[in-house]
């Protein structure tokens, strides 16, 4: 949870790397993917973006680890 939040910075920005603003009009921070509590088929996927202020805790925030299912 770096990189602040516009909802209009990928309008704007390079096609090539983009750095993400440098600051956010409404004080948050983005999110990909979802938590543990997140539906696999609905949030989990890394193009998802959400919002938060930085300040808040939450168990849908964070990661899941994987495991491949092969031996």
């Amino acid at each position: 949870m770096n990189d602040w939040y516009d909802v209009g910075y990928y309008s704007v920005s390079p096609s090539t790397d983009p750095q993400g603003p440098p600051s956010s009009p409404i004080g948050r921070r983005v999110l990909r993917g979802g938590g543990w509590v997140s539906a696999d088929f609905l949030y989990l996927r890394s193009p998802n973006r959400f919002n938060a202020d930085p300040a808040n805790s939450d168990e849908a925030f964070g990661f899941r680890c994987a495991q491949d299912g092969g031996g």
